[in-house]
């Protein structure tokens, strides 16, 4: 037999579901680029006061409170991929504005804009990613979101100390742009189109997104079963109270903002947005800049191999391994500014721990503490509810991401920075028991089996 050329074993994969799956992703780049824009811009920003800064770093996650109640209607009125498309304009925007001001106000709005940017991403592309990943490949697809969103982060922290901020600006509006084009040719989920009573669109969906090799029967199975899922729950729909009050929405609902606590309480976005400023108080040899920058790259190969497992080991052994190594880390940074708080330790043979510390603990809070929260909120929902249990996760996420941004420096003055560092620990060992005695293991299940293990 001859040699199949590269093009056409490419045209026989699955290739439609990892590129819509990439794209549709590029979003997390964009928002985490808003997250982790503050460590190198603060700096550069000495026409505002430090009041002034507290408030444009945090209004971000204010915007994601409002843009989580639309993103969660949009999800089921108008579909997935429209909005996502729509999530790309509320992140274009504001990196326009932020590039054409020097106004706190402005900076503040942009940021609030950005914030329901943001939630409109964290509610649908998870669940886009959910319903047009094959159960065999869903986990992994899922990390690419993840990914992405590292991706965002290692090019904030690479660039930003070098350019001005309104370049980085630039930058951040050229990737939803970029989004936007490149995802119009791809499907809409099949379950969203189904859910709507367009059954041609969504068996053309299914068609594109399978494998060319793949037997039409096979698809066809997939289709029905598809169609069975949602016709059941169309014929048991119900009002969001009655939403509410089931009890394996509670259970999902509270699987997922349990495991959302964890991510938070970390400090993983409080550590990204003071950075810097950490690493200037560890007065360590190594400058702030690349210290950020090796924060930042070291997640890419965390996601990468995380990506490998998932489908492989599961999701819990991935959480109990990066709650306990994110625990790590953050104990031996709280150690390092303990002694340093001392005064009276020669710390110059330890320099290294401080980086050593915040490295290990972005390894592996993008090994399975980040990414696990959207990998669940995508798999454990019924279709009907996955717009109000977005809400919901985002709100909650919003508020708390609010409370540990707005109230990081403060503690940090009142408490000593090691003693926020241990309590970020805590909460990671918490995060260990959770993963070892709640968190339900939903590798290799199709969403219909997932619903079955959930109402058990």
């Amino acid at each position: 037999t001859p040699k199949m050329n590269p093009f056409e074993y490419f045209k026989r994969t699955r290739y439609v579901q990892y590129l819509s799956v990439f794209i549709a992703s590029l979003v997390s780049s964009s928002c985490s680029m808003y997250m982790s824009w503050s460590s190198p811009v603060i700096p550069q920003l000495t026409f505002f006061s430090s009041a002034e800064i507290s408030w444009i770093v945090s209004f971000v996650s204010l915007g994601s409170i409002p843009g989580s109640i639309l993103g969660g209607l949009l999800l089921n009125k108008i579909g997935r991929k429209k909005t996502i498309l729509l999530t790309t304009v509320f992140l274009f925007l504001p990196w326009v504005a932020i590039a054409l001001s020097t106004d706190a106000v402005v900076f503040m709005i942009a940021r609030f804009l950005g914030g329901i940017g943001m939630a409109f991403a964290s509610i649908t592309v998870p669940v886009y990613i959910g319903e047009i990943a094959d159960k065999d490949i869903r986990g992994r697809l899922a990390l690419v979101y993840t990914l992405l969103a590292t991706s965002g982060t290692v090019l904030t922290l690479s660039v930003g100390p070098y350019i001005s901020y309104k370049w980085l600006s630039v930058l951040g509006a050229a990737v939803p742009l970029v989004c936007a084009l490149a995802l119009l040719p791809f499907p809409e989920s099949p379950y969203y189109l189904l859910q709507v009573d367009k059954r041609v669109a969504a068996r053309e969906s299914l068609t594109r997104l399978a494998a060319k090799t793949e037997n039409c029967d096979a698809t066809e199975i997939r289709f029905l079963q598809i169609e069975k899922i949602i016709a059941d729950q169309k014929r048991e729909r119900k009002s969001v109270k009655d939403i509410i009050w089931n009890k394996d929405f509670r259970k999902s609902m509270l699987l997922v903002l349990g495991m959302k606590t964890i991510h938070q309480l970390s400090g993983a976005n409080g550590i990204k947005a003071y950075m810097e400023t950490i690493m200037r108080l560890s007065q360590t040899d190594i400058p702030p800049q690349l210290s950020s920058v090796i924060f930042g790259s070291s997640q890419i190969p965390s996601v990468l191999i995380s990506a490998l497992l998932i489908d492989r080991l599961g999701r819990k052994p991935l959480m109990i391994v990066s709650t306990l190594g994110c625990a790590v880390g953050l104990i031996c940074e709280g150690v390092y500014f303990y002694l340093d708080y001392l005064g009276n330790i020669d710390l110059s043979p330890v320099n290294w721990l401080p980086t050593f510390g915040l490295t290990l603990f972005h390894i592996m809070v993008s090994f399975g503490v980040s990414s696990l929260p959207y990998v669940l909120y995508g798999e454990l929902f019924i279709t009907s509810a996955k717009g109000l249990a977005g809400a919901i996760l985002i709100i909650y996420s919003g508020c708390l991401t609010f409370v540990v941004m707005k109230s990081f420096g403060p503690a940090v003055e009142a408490l000593g920075i090691y003693v926020v560092f241990w309590g970020f620990a805590g909460a990671c060992l918490l995060g260990t028991f959770f993963g070892v005695f709640v968190l339900p293991e939903t590798k290799g299940k199709a969403l219909s089996e997932i619903q079955d293990l959930i109402n058990k």
